[in-house]
């Protein structure tokens, strides 16, 4: 028997939740060797300390001083995109386990359902996170090896976040057709105060009841009194 809805949302998210949780160590540590290339430009700067920033390497100093601020941007940037990914991805799946375990079956699918928003914004939020880390990675490697070696690493990673871009997009929409046909697989939703409801539906009818004799008892004793006069 196939997995249902929500058991294929649930372990979807998950496994989203797994790389961008590498993504934000990724991220964070490119952060710190970025800080260091900055504080290397600023003069504190020792023999062997930091070979692979050897200004002989690499870029003039003031193209690097130029680049680090940005790259360090673009890596602050991805690890918070990817932290955004991970909370969502952690958010939804918790209740949708939460809900699961209630009484009635499909309220967790109809949860997740409605809830494909988020998820999709948690999907565009990590391949955001994984372009702008590819171009913070870029910049970076411009930065560390020779000028030949640097743009030719920075074009290639370049060329991968767009392609990511375009692999997002494309993601993106046919998740959206997906959801649209997991519609279909939903059970219809329960709700637990149908009890309620039906009680309150059955003292509503018996209210309508009473009134509903009153109005036709009022014609019949107006008929009875017109005949007692004549």
């Amino acid at each position: 028997m196939g997995r249902s809805y929500g058991g294929r949302v649930l372990a979807a998210m998950t496994l989203l939740g797994i790389p961008a949780a590498v993504l934000v160590a990724l991220a964070a540590q490119l952060l710190f060797q970025l800080q260091a290339g900055r504080a290397e430009l600023r003069g504190i700067r020792t023999d062997g300390l930091h070979p692979e920033l050897d200004p002989d390497a690499g870029l003039p100093e003031a193209a690097a001083g130029a680049l680090l601020p940005l790259a360090t941007a673009l890596a602050a940037l991805a690890q918070v995109l990817g932290l955004g990914c991970l909370l969502l991805a952690a958010l939804c799946g918790h209740l949708g386990a939460e809900l699961a375990r209630g009484p009635g079956p499909g309220r967790s699918d109809w949860f997740l359902y409605d809830c494909r928003l988020l998820r999709h914004s948690a999907l565009g939020l990590f391949c955001c996170g994984v372009s702008v880390y590819l171009a913070a990675l870029a910049i970076y490697a411009l930065l560390l090896f020779e000028i030949e070696a640097g743009a030719a690493a920075a074009s290639i990673l370049g060329s991968g976040a767009l392609i990511l871009v375009a692999i997002m997009t494309h993601t993106l929409f046919r998740a959206v057709q997906a959801t649209r046909r997991g519609l279909r697989e939903l059970p219809p939703p329960s709700s637990e105060d149908e009890p309620a409801r039906s009680s309150e539906d059955s003292k509503a009818g018996c209210r309508a009841q009473p009134q509903q004799d009153e109005e036709t008892e009022t014609p019949v004793g107006a008929v009875t009194h017109q005949g007692s006069h004549f």
